[in-house]
């Protein structure tokens, strides 16, 4: 099939438009999302039913309960899975998606004997499979985006998804998703030859396998050409905070800290569990300008000082500096390594405080 430009210009200025909607519906809050998946959840019914009837004929048979009480069902599941972020005045919407989730699973199978007049366990299946394809989907879909607002918490994925990370995700998803529909036309326009189905004639094997491995590649090139520690991919920052109460005035759902501790990597723990900051060795080694750069690395019973500097003297930094370091923390052996490669963290950063009593590997670079 031909690459035909007025389509692929059509196709662009759609995705052009879809990508300032969705990103509307996506950043404005929580309630624009809501908004906008509960349309996008209707319109894949209506989509997906259309389509098992083209495979399936007596799909056509349906009742109209059936029709739209299943789209209903999935809805339900959808408000199911929000949070506290979502309530209409004291009524969460979590509430009413689990009744109506209830009512439907319930009232579904019955009204399909009583206004049928029959069980057809195949159309219930086609059906039920459509919750899996499209309702389960964008209600996970919605929880990663708004699951911790409010309470904090995520049904499914855990309160370390902060709010701005559940964004990102979504974004990221949308734009696989939109690369992927991209590259498999122009892919299948250019070198396409084997039809993927009937239904869809237009669409080729060669396409949709290449729009898969264009779509992968983008995302993985994405996170190469980006810093490890970058939100986008690694949100995990060691950062140790206190988290408010009260609500954000900027009027969005974020998670709103309180005050800032530290992190997990600036302070070291003694045989005692006695804690020692950080910055008790950047006060007492950044006064000494022999010291180029160092690093102080303990596991459960020793410490090691690794001091660079072009002296080289090592006799000179265990007796200045290991008697003051024993007098606030506690450890069966200490020790001084000079010029030592620094372990690292996996984006690359030095690090003055490293805690091997966690990690058992290091990546070892200068």
């Amino acid at each position: 099939m031909a690459l035909n430009l007025q389509t692929f210009k059509t196709r662009t200025l759609t995705a052009i438009v879809f990508v300032v909607i969705m990103l509307g519906g996506l950043l404005i809050n929580q309630w624009t999302f809501l908004v906008l998946f509960s349309v996008i959840h209707y319109g894949c019914w209506i989509e997906y039913q259309k389509l098992i009837a083209l495979i399936d004929n007596d799909y056509k048979n349906i009742s109209p309960f059936h029709k739209y009480g299943i789209r209903l069902l999935g809805f339900g599941f959808m408000l199911w899975v929000t949070t506290d972020a979502f309530k209409i005045g004291d009524v969460a919407l979590y509430e009413i998606g689990w009744w109506l989730l209830i009512v439907m699973l319930i009232a579904l199978p019955i009204m399909e004997i009583v206004v049928s007049r029959q069980f057809n366990l195949k159309n219930l299946g086609y059906s039920f499979l459509g919750l899996l394809y499209i309702s389960i989907s964008l209600g996970l879909l919605l929880n990663i985006r708004c699951g911790p607002a409010g309470s904090k918490d995520s049904l499914f994925f855990g309160q370390e998804f902060m709010l701005v990370v559940g964004e990102v995700i979504c974004l990221m998803i949308i734009a696989s998703l939109w690369i992927n529909d991209t590259m498999a036309y122009i892919v299948g326009s250019l070198i396409g030859k084997t039809p993927f189905s009937s239904i869809s004639p237009k669409k080729t094997w060669e396409g949709t396998i290449g729009g898969a491995i264009l779509a992968v590649a983008a995302v993985t090139l994405t996170n190469y050409l980006i810093n490890d520690a970058f939100i986008m991919m690694k949100y995990n920052t060691t950062d140790i905070v206190e988290f408010s109460d009260e609500p954000c005035a900027c009027k969005r759902n974020f998670p709103v800290i309180s005050k800032m501790i530290g992190r997990l990597n600036d302070v070291v723990v003694d045989m005692d569990g006695k804690v020692l900051h950080a910055s008790f060795f950047g006060i007492a080694l950044s006064k000494d300008s022999s010291i180029h750069q160092y690093q102080v690395t303990f596991n459960g019973d020793s410490l090691n000082l690794n001091i660079h500097n072009l002296q080289n003297d090592k006799d000179y930094y265990v007796n200045k500096y290991i008697p003051l370091i024993q007098k606030y923390a506690r450890f069966d052996r200490y020790s001084v390594t000079m010029n030592a490669p620094f372990e690292k963290a996996p984006n690359g950063k030095h690090r003055e405080v490293v805690d091997k009593r966690k990690v058992k590997e290091y990546i070892y670079t200068e």
